[in-house]
């Protein structure tokens, strides 16, 4: 199956107040990111909160996404976690459940190097005949563990692989792995904070948190890049980085998240799970209104669009 590009959003997932996924604006939330124009989603990662879930949670989630969008738009399934064996479990279950593909961290907690992460891709890409996105977040974990050229053939020697999510804000090791894998392996900018750059560097699309409330934004400026409007693109990305940059240091990301769902969406993505989504300020709704409002009019759209 060839996977989509553009911009997918790496989608919530919603909880209840006893931190239970809630069907209902999983369902919610995923339509109305269909409706307004996501090439696919990305399920259950971080900003999904998969590896803070119980292993019977992430599989409820999965199964429900993959039946609400069968033949409607694409869904890739992060399944890492601790354990090999576990993701396995998850991947297994995710094609069962007809999902497009299945993405994994690198092995976590445990001391790790470039053998022991290619041995656990490998074991969870055979496990299936889905594609296989290895999910490789620098900004956690660091560079690469080997020198571009060799993590690039490392990673296409793996079996079914299809594609690779790329969470770093380095250019220079996007450029180089673009280079080194070639139209074969599709890679997909995590960072959201480099988005119009990383399109410079040729990847395939972008996964990112933001996408959830700034979809449409980022994928007007998208679509204006590869129609050459370059001058868009670099005003939007002056604006877009000082923004995130913002909430990132105010130490509320998610409850700005959980307000722009429900500003944007009508959805409320719940409380969240500890330790990520347990501290923090709460945010007004002028102050979301104004933040959301900015990004959209530094994209050319005319501003918050109010759920109907």
């Amino acid at each position: 199956m060839e996977l989509t590009g553009g911009v997918w959003p790496a989608m919530f997932t919603p909880l209840t107040e006893e931190r239970q996924p809630d069907l209902a604006m999983i369902e919610q939330l995923s339509e109305a990111l269909l409706a307004e124009g996501a090439e696919g989603i990305y399920l259950l990662g971080g900003a999904g909160q998969g590896l803070a879930l119980r292993l019977e949670h992430r599989k409820q989630v999965t199964q429900h996404i993959c039946q609400q969008m069968a033949g409607r738009l694409s869904v890739i399934v992060h399944v890492g976690c601790l354990t090999t064996e576990d993701a396995i479990e998850l991947a297994r279950h995710a094609a069962g459940c007809g999902a497009d593909g299945v993405s994994a961290v690198p092995p976590i907690y445990f001391p790790s190097n470039a053998d022991v992460e290619m041995e656990h891709y490998r074991r969870i890409a055979a496990a299936t005949q889905l594609p296989f996105i290895p999910y490789v977040n620098t900004v956690d974990i660091g560079e690469p563990p080997l020198p571009a050229v060799e993590y690039a053939k490392r990673l296409m020697d793996l079996p079914n692989i299809a594609g690779m999510k790329l969470t770093t804000p380095n250019l220079y090791t996007i450029g180089l792995l673009q280079q080194y894998t070639g139209p074969e392996l599709k890679i997909y900018s995590g960072a959201d904070t480099v988005v119009g750059f990383a399109a410079l560097c040729g990847v395939h699309g972008s996964i990112g948190v933001t996408y959830n409330y700034w979809g449409k934004a980022v994928r007007h400026v998208w679509n204006a890049l590869h129609n050459g409007d370059l001058e868009l693109v670099r005003r939007f990305m002056a604006v877009f980085q000082v923004t995130i940059d913002e909430l990132v240091r105010s130490d509320s990301f998610y409850q700005f998240n959980r307000a722009a769902v429900k500003l944007r969406h009508n959805v409320d993505i719940g409380p969240g799970r500890a330790p990520y989504c347990a501290v923090g300020h709460s945010w007004s709704d002028e102050q979301v209104s104004q933040m959301l409002s900015t990004v959209d009019r530094a994209a050319g759209l005319s501003g918050l669009d109010q759920p109907a």
